[in-house]
C-alpha cells in the first residue's frame, strides 16, 4: 500500500470516502464523517474566512426552499472544497466522487450536503 503523501488526489479522495459510510450510519444517525464535518468548515468561513461565510450563509437563506440551486450549490461548493483539500480541479473532484460512489449514492450525499448547508441559514 501507498504511504498517503505518495497517493495521487484521486487516490486519497478514494482513500479518505472509504466507502459509503460518509453517508449512512449504521444507527441511522446524522453521519459525522471527518469530510462532512471538513466541508461544514468549508461553508462556515474556517477556510476562506468571513466574507465567504457570509455568501455562503445568504445563498442558504434566500434558496433553502429551493431544491435544485441548493443541489447545484452544495455541488460547486464541495468540488470547490474537495479542489482546495486535495490539490486537483473542481470538475476533477465532480466526477471522482460521482465515481467513486456511484450515481445513487452521490445524491444521497449531495441531500445530506444541502442539509448541511442549510443548517448556516439557521
Amino acid at each position: 500500500m501507498k504511504n498517503y503523501n505518495e497517493m495521487t488526489a484521486k487516490e486519497q479522495i478514494e482513500h479518505d470516502i472509504n466507502g459509503h459510510d460518509m453517508i449512512y450510519s449504521e444507527s441511522g444517525e446524522h453521519v459525522n464523517h471527518v469530510l462532512r464535518r471538513l466541508f461544514r468548515c468549508w461553508l462556515d468561513g474556517s477556510y476562506n474566512g468571513e466574507n465567504h461565510y457570509q455568501i455562503n450563509r445568504n445563498y442558504a437563506t434566500l434558496f433553502n426552499d429551493d431544491g435544485l440551486s441548493m443541489r447545484e450549490f452544495v455541488i460547486t461548493e464541495f468540488a470547490r472544497f474537495m479542489e482546495k483539500e486535495y490539490e486537483c480541479t473542481e470538475e476533477e473532484a465532480r466526477v471522482w466522487v460521482k465515481d467513486l460512489l456511484g450515481p445513487i449514492h452521490s445524491e444521497v450525499l449531495y441531500i445530506q450536503l444541502v442539509h448541511d448547508a442549510m443548517d448556516l441559514a439557521e
